[in-house]
């Protein structure tokens, strides 16, 4: 018998065993199986009986990554407008520092005009928070039900709000959804291999511990400044923090896109497995 027609009596055996590296073992032997015809050992395992998708409740989230990255594309569209609108509002400053006469209706376009973006920014990055973290609950929860998590769905969300912990905890949760999803898929089908997103996720992380830093100057510098020259040097930093936005925006959409195609083919490989399981447990194994 082929591999495949073993894994089509493993996945329902009592007796699985995942490896990451090997893939599905049996628990008895510590080995792949070997069998020509019929396992002696089979014992069928009752809590999948039906399909993967109604036994362990997988909840759908294909609709939630779509929801976060056609908000991320817009955050991405309004960080290039604020850079264009920052550029301008730094040249008026400088006029303004430079005794060159501004004419007032322009500088209240400019002000109303940085105040329209800026709020524009918030309610967006607002929504993409709440829908990031839904999104991200979902999964964590999702690859609770392929096998085991190494931390409570709750983390998920929770771990951003902590102090200090929100440093690393939701890096390490991001890495733990991605790297096992591959290595499900991987020991669900010896043809179809996956790999993991390490360095997009390091890429991310950096991008996104470095853009905090230096939004929290910017907001410091903006409730201090007092003079024109602080002004200035404010936009400037608002400009140096946008343009990091824009890698940090693409790295999660591209994040997202990828894990949530993990996260669609290893349902369908489940979904494959436990209707193949069905038919050759039912006509050989018993």
């Amino acid at each position: 018998m082929t591999r495949q027609q073993h894994l089509a009596f493993c996945k329902s055996c009592n007796h699985r065993y995942l490896d990451y590296d090997a893939g599905i073992l049996c628990s008895l032997t510590k080995a792949k199986a070997n069998f020509d015809t019929s396992c002696v050992d089979y014992v069928k395992d009752e809590s999948i009986t039906k399909p993967v998708a109604e036994a362990q409740a997988i909840r759908p989230n294909k609709k939630r990554s779509q929801w976060v990255v056609g908000f991320l594309w817009a955050l991405l569209v309004v960080e290039i407008t604020s850079i264009i609108s920052s550029y301008f509002n730094i040249r008026i400053l400088e006029d303004l520092q430079n005794g060159v006469e501004v004419d007032e209706m322009f500088a209240t376009f400019n002000d109303l005009r940085e105040a329209a973006i800026g709020l524009l920014n918030f309610i967006i990055y607002i929504v993409i928070i709440v829908l990031f973290i839904r999104w991200f609950r979902r999964a964590y929860y999702n690859l609770g039900l392929s096998g085991y998590t190494l931390h409570d769905e709750g983390w998920a969300s929770g771990a951003w709000f902590v102090p200090f912990l929100n440093l690393y905890r939701p890096v390490q949760i991001m890495n733990e959804i991605d790297t096992k999803l591959s290595s499900y898929i991987n020991a669900f089908s010896p043809v179809q291999r996956s790999t993991t997103n390490y360095t997009l996720i390091v890429v991310w992380w950096f991008l996104w511990i470095v853009g905090g830093i230096i939004d929290r100057m910017v907001f410091k510098k903006t409730m201090n400044a007092e003079t024109i020259e602080q002004l200035i040097q404010s936009a400037n930093l608002q400009i140096m923090s946008l343009i990091i936005g824009i890698p940090l925006t693409l790295s999660i959409i591209f994040l997202i896109k990828r894990i949530n195609e993990k996260e669609e083919t290893l349902l369908q490989l489940e979904r494959e497995a436990t209707a193949g399981s069905f038919e050759s447990s039912d006509t050989t194994a018993l």
